[in-house]
């Protein structure tokens, strides 16, 4: 016949030894699971980060040829492709010359879209009133960066979607914004 509870705690007075009572295995994994769950989450905050940016509209110019280096002179002239923006009057104070800038190339299915990196070379500094958004100009590549799309050679006046980087935040400073001190830069 099993032992039950009381049975248990009987024998336990009578043999002077120590009755460990064992959860149920299922009971353990949830355990388990959830401390996985919670050291995830913290990992999760302490690692985690997301960017903020900002979305500009405009199209795509090829200028002047660029003059190869002198440590190539052999090499042919390439020209030197630009992005014209515009980004919102909202949000221009987050823009900076020698910002990073991520620049799309329009047309064609979202799987063949081209992807090209840049830097803010100009900001107007002059504008008509009433102007809603500011004109930015991105240089894009490097030496003899030739923008693709698609297999397909991009054409001046291609329009394009430029994502600008601000900055980089940390999900623990994020979700703690509220308490913590704020600092002054």
């Amino acid at each position: 016949m099993p032992l039950f509870r009381r049975q248990a705690l009987d024998h336990h007075n009578r043999l002077h030894g120590d009755i460990f009572l064992v959860p149920p295995l299922r009971w353990q994994a949830i355990g388990w699971l959830l401390l996985g769950l919670v050291c995830a989450g913290v990992a999760c905050l302490a690692f985690g980060s997301f960017s903020r940016t900002i979305k500009a509209e405009g199209s795509l110019h090829m200028s002047d040829m660029r003059s190869p280096s002198p440590s190539q002179p052999a090499a042919r002239p390439s020209p030197e492709w630009t992005a014209r923006v515009t980004v919102p009057l909202a949000q221009i104070k987050d823009v900076h010359q020698g910002q990073q800038a991520r620049v799309s190339l329009a047309g064609g299915s979202a799987a063949d879209a081209t992807t090209l990196s840049g830097t803010i070379a100009a900001i107007a500094t002059r504008m008509d009133p009433g102007e809603t958004t500011v004109p930015v100009l991105i240089r894009l590549g490097g030496q003899g960066a030739e923008p693709r799309n698609g297999g397909a050679a991009a054409i001046d006046g291609q329009p394009v979607t430029a994502t600008i980087l601000i900055e980089r935040v940390r999900l623990w400073r994020w979700l703690f914004a509220p308490v913590l001190p704020r600092s002054e830069s």
